[in-house]
């Protein structure tokens, strides 16, 4: 069977059951080019490729790999993957769910003369090998048999019932009550994008006339214009909605988890009615890390939602040979291993490291350690695999009980640099690639021979969401500490700066040194590092570090980090040595004459954060949030009303001199008439 005789029978039996298939041509890089040009003759197709540039007489549209993101929300008859320099799991996942149910994904795979058997390179191969879901044309053999034919499958009528109930619910959020919000979770496929544009125009042709769209990008958004057909669906980016009243009936997010959690939240808080959807398993980030963290400020922002679950696939059948691959290259469908006894503690669990071609040669043991993953981080990649599988400083360690998986530890080992190379990255002339915590210590931080010193760094760490709250975490985190321990100078860490992680790194012994002055565009939060040492050269490090942070940190909070809530602060400051800062005789003269008199709190900014550092190192605090809304982060006193009182500014400095009073009544009572005696009335 000639090569295009094969795929238009191929292609008939895709849109016989639609159902899509994936071709794998395997021989010399011509012979892949020119076969690859027939099956698609006469064919629309879209290439994806760094170095090939096909004849311009033929149907083919090229996309270079690093623009493959805008594939994104597109469909395609075909698609044409150039992997001969190597899979690229990218590429890969989005290209996968571009494909129209009948089409074909064709890949050139890598030449069989080529080293290939390392990382994602060698796990694909194996997944491909063993797959029965894509078919084989070897150069100078014989073509494959087709799959075996069946009567013409028609689609599930379940899918459109889902549908329905996911239109209805994205309705009812304009006729219903206000604050109740519809979130649509799916997997790719399954219709969920074009629910919100069928939504959109039902509700249009009814009558409303402002419904806006916002999500990752206004063509990745295509399908949701598509389904609606009308011209009064508006597309605006989610921060110009943040910074400008849009006057909408309804907010559609589409692929809410590409936006960061801070940025959900604040449109939660402003706009009353609001539709999201969002994608369980894909490139677009992983739904269960996602609504992990997204549920309780649904929770906390709403006056109830509505989840709404999509399983059968619209744009193909169910059982689709193109989806299931995706799954198994991509562990795009791992779950959670099943726990069934809920009284495990740490010490009943074995710690262990696990090398990379273990992972590629066990598949159930990578699905385990990969769910987990995906559970504790907020969006998860295809890219993120490939170097879990093939990065040559990654380290992988994991609990298990009973042979199940119930923490993973992914560490990077950072650091070891020259001292010339150290130097040049405290001069900011070099960025080596990958070596976060050398380059904060060395360039943010001041220290030229830093990166000299060697680094674990923790990317990940999490625990089985049953068993958290255990002590399972520190037990992995003290295993993973001893194990590297021998071979570096600094633990740390790097993470969202929330006070419960925070507050979980130091009570790991982990010292804070720095909070980022820009919010990051995934979490939309403020990264915080946090560092331990281990040797006496790492040591000295790690002493500069924090004495550098006690020192700049509060200025910091009054400058650049002015969004900071009160709790993230806290969590930094109390019961840390690093701000066990004496306040000297000076200081606390100003702030007893500040108690004794009618003085604005604004006229001594300086004493009065220095006297705050200490009594929330300390503790002693009535009023602990208003010293830090007001005295470290310096807010006006119309957004201090909850921790000031109804009077402002009034019942504020009423509230800071009595708690100052107090608080140097009972730390400095043996001096406290000296003070008194040489202060101003």
């Amino acid at each position: 069977m000639q090569a295009a005789k094969f795929a238009r029978a191929l292609r008939v039996h895709g849109e016989t059951h639609r159902y899509r298939h994936c071709v794998l041509l395997e021989g010399t890089s011509d012979w892949q080019e020119r076969t690859a040009l027939e099956l698609l003759k006469d064919q629309r197709a879209t290439l994806i490729s760094k170095q090939w540039c096909p004849p311009v007489n033929n149907a083919l549209q090229r996309t270079p790999p690093s623009a493959v993101a805008n594939l994104l929300g597109t469909e395609h008859e075909h698609l044409l993957i150039d992997a001969r320099e190597g899979y690229d799991a990218i590429v890969f996942g989005i290209a996968s769910g571009c494909v129209q149910a009948g089409g074909l994904l064709i890949i050139l795979c890598p030449n069989s003369e080529r080293e290939l058997l390392l990382g994602f390179d060698q796990f694909c191969t194996s997944i491909l090998d063993d797959s029965s879901y894509c078919y084989r044309i070897y150069e100078n053999k014989a073509l494959e048999h087709l799959p075996p034919d069946s009567s013409t499958a028609v689609l599930s009528s379940t899918s459109f019932v889902e549908q329905e109930q996911a239109i209805e619910a994205v309705c009812h959020v304009v006729t219903g009550q206000r604050k109740r919000p519809a979130v649509l979770i799916a997997d790719r496929g399954r219709g969920k994008s074009a629910a919100l544009g069928m939504a959109a125009f039902k509700l249009i042709k009814n009558g409303s006339r402002s419904i806006v769209v916002t999500g990752r990008s206004q063509r990745s958004a295509a399908k949701v214009f598509e389904h609606c057909r009308s011209n009064q669906l508006r597309w605006s980016p989610a921060d110009q909605l943040l910074e400008v009243d849009a006057a909408c009936e309804l907010l559609l997010i589409d692929e809410a988890a590409s936006l960061p959690l801070d940025t959900l939240k604040n449109l939660l808080s402003k706009y009353s009615r609001i539709a999201l959807a969002t994608t369980v398993h894909g490139y677009e980030g992983t739904g269960q890390g996602f609504m992990l963290r997204f549920a309780p400020i649904l929770d906390a922002h709403t006056r109830g939602w509505r989840r709404v679950e999509l399983a059968t696939p619209i744009r193909w059948n169910p059982g689709d040979p193109l989806e299931y691959l995706t799954n198994r290259l991509l562990v795009q469908d791992a779950s959670l291993p099943a726990i069934h006894d809920l009284n495990i503690h740490a010490k009943s669990c074995e710690f262990e490291e696990v090398s990379q071609p273990t992972l590629i040669q066990n598949e159930e043991l990578l699905r385990e350690i990969y769910s987990l993953l995906a559970l504790a981080h907020y969006q998860t990649r295809p890219s993120d695999l490939t170097r879990l599988l093939g990065h040559p400083r990654m380290q992988i360690f994991r609990l298990f009980w009973n042979c199940r998986t119930v923490g993973v530890a992914l560490t990077m080992m950072e650091g070891g640099l020259s001292e010339e190379l150290s130097l040049k990255v405290f001069t900011g002339d070099r960025r080596p690639e990958g070596h976060a915590l050398p380059e904060i210590l060395a360039s943010q931080l001041g220290q030229p021979q830093a990166a000299t010193l060697r680094y674990a760094r923790i990317m990940r760490i999490v625990i089985h969401p049953h068993l958290q709250r255990r002590g399972l975490g520190r037990y992995l985190l003290d295993n993973v500490t001893r194990r590297l321990s021998a071979n570096i100078d600094i633990i740390g860490a790097q993470y969202s700066a929330t006070s419960g992680l925070i507050r979980f790194w130091r009570g790991q012994q982990f010292a804070p040194i720095r909070i980022s002055r820009g919010k990051s565009v995934k979490t939309g939060g403020h990264s915080s590092v946090s560092i331990k040492s281990i040797t006496d050269g790492g040591e000295e490090a790690v002493r500069c570090a924090r004495r550098d942070f006690a020192i700049n940190f509060p200025w910091q909070l009054s400058r650049v980090l002015l969004d900071l809530d009160d709790q993230t602060v806290m969590a930094l400051i109390e019961n840390n040595p690093d701000f066990d800062i004496l306040p000297d005789n000076e200081v606390l003269r100003q702030v007893i004459a500040y108690c004794k008199s009618q003085r604005n709190d604004d006229t001594l900014p300086g004493a009065l954060s220095k006297i705050a550092i200490y009594g929330l190192f300390l503790g002693k605090f009535n009023s602990p949030t208003l010293w830090i809304e007001r005295i470290l982060l310096g807010r006006d006193w119309s957004e201090c009303t909850d921790s000031a009182g109804h009077d402002g500014w009034k019942s504020g400095n009423r509230r800071l001199r009595e708690d100052a009073r107090q608080f140097i009544q009972k730390q400095f009572s043996n001096d406290l008439s000296e003070f008194e005696n040489n202060s101003p009335t």
